[in-house]
């Protein structure tokens, strides 16, 4: 800028040409704005990060629990009482002539542990063991598998009990955990809900032949 433009404009500010020299070369601030500026973008980048993070670790902490839990019906110990290996004590199955209230009260106790199996492997026991349902198709040997157990109702909610069927020596079962993770609902910038309460649906299958431990 020229002398003659500093002077007619410091004339019109009120100052010197100094004073608007002394500003234009002034840069205070320039680095906390141009840090706004990044950092901003960049914090919203990391908190994605974390939240895909959490998502793909809650869905393998849910498969690893539920192919741990499956080896207790796989081996018979969910049929025939014993110990798990998560460390859970399964009820010994009732006498022959057992009234209906006690074997209504043993199918309690032997599923009550099954689900605690799965919860012992994730982070929140407490919290899973009220957001967890188990659902399981049993087929014959050599058949078809038609289709797996739904963890969803026709109205898109998650199913409100367990469904659990009696399991036989070698037979096909089918198993899926089905998980309401309420986090995935509330992650910032990574928004899951996939349920009508918005909680995001965390599922785990797997598939098994029991042994013959009878």
């Amino acid at each position: 800028m020229s002398t003659s433009a500093l002077a007619s404009a410091a004339n019109a500010a009120g100052g010197t040409p100094a004073t608007l020299r002394r500003l234009k070369a002034d840069e205070d601030g320039t680095t906390a704005i141009e840090f706004a500026l990044i950092a901003t973008p960049f914090v919203m980048m990391l908190i994605g990060i974390v939240s895909v993070c959490l998502y793909f670790f809650t869905i393998v902490e849910l498969d690893h629990a539920t192919w741990e839990a499956s080896r207790d019906i796989r081996t018979g110990i969910y049929s025939s009482g014993g110990t798990g290996k998560s460390g859970v004590a399964y009820p010994t199955p009732p006498a022959s002539d057992a009234t209906t209230a006690q074997i209504a009260a043993y199918n309690a106790a032997v599923l009550a542990a099954l689900r605690q199996s799965i919860c012992k492997k994730m982070r929140d026991e407490s919290t899973c063991l009220s957001k967890l349902r188990l659902t399981t198709s049993t087929f014959d040997v050599g058949t078809a598998v038609s289709a797996a157990p739904s963890c969803t109702q026709v109205s898109g909610a998650m199913v409100t009990a367990d469904s659990i069927a009696a399991v036989d020596p070698n037979e096909v079962v089918v198993m899926r955990a089905c998980y309401a993770w309420e986090f995935g609902g509330n992650l910032p910038f990574f928004k899951l809900g996939t349920m009508p309460d918005g909680s995001f649906l965390v599922q785990a299958t797997t598939a098994f032949v029991t042994e013959q431990f009878r």
